[in-house]
């Protein structure tokens, strides 16, 4: 089994880097955290480096991967501004009750 490289060194190298890194691809992207005022809680993360962020901003160590992709990209790689359409699966013809039965 192979073991995840972690590393603590600085995504950013001061606060605003930080923020204006997040601005330009976190607070666009869908898929980022966000608090649901219904539940009262975090909407789980659905992205590694928007994770890794926090935590590093935690004081956690993170995962090299993430922190490469920050270094290296001024524009996030897994970045996406639009959610994806979800298709609902065909059920065949006959085969609706298959289980309810």
């Amino acid at each position: 089994m192979r073991k995840t490289k972690t590393t603590s060194d600085p995504m950013f190298s001061n606060g605003t880097e930080a923020m204006i890194w997040i601005a330009n691809n976190c607070d666009k992207c869908w898929k980022q955290s966000r608090y649901n005022e219904e539940k009262d809680r975090w909407i789980n993360d659905r992205c590694s480096i928007d994770r890794d962020i926090q935590a590093q901003m935690a004081g956690l160590e993170i995962n090299e991967r993430s922190y490469l992709f920050v270094k290296n990209n001024s524009i996030c790689p897994n970045r996406q501004l639009e959610k994806p359409t979800v298709h609902k699966k065909r059920t065949p013809k006959g085969q609706s009750d298959l289980f309810n039965t």
